[in-house]
């Protein structure tokens, strides 16, 4: 994947995830939501094992790994992801757009 744009690559991303590994938002309806997060557990720890030969490719391996977080993070139902973090004890202080 070198040399491609940021936008060409999370299209890549997006296409292969669909294709090979959807996992879907809570609010969908008529997916098996916990099937799609066991293969997704599975495969991330597949490949875990996979890349855990060199230092080489466990640097490769959390590149790609963080990647894919962030383009499912971009793409995330966002009433969602909010509602996830403000379910996590971060110590955060939301700060409103009004501020900013």
């Amino acid at each position: 994947m070198r040399n491609r744009t940021q936008e060409d690559l999370r299209q890549i991303i997006i296409t292969q995830q669909r294709k090979h590994l959807s996992l879907n938002s809570n609010t969908a309806v008529n997916i098996d939501r916990d099937e799609e997060r066991k293969k997704d557990h599975v495969s991330h720890f597949v490949l875990r094992l996979a890349f855990c030969r060199s230092e080489e490719l466990r640097r490769r391996f959390v590149k790609a790994e963080g990647t894919l977080f962030k383009v499912r993070w971009d793409t995330d139902d966002r009433k969602e992801r909010a509602d996830w973090l403000r379910s996590r004890d971060f110590g955060w202080v939301e700060v409103s757009l009004a501020i900013l």
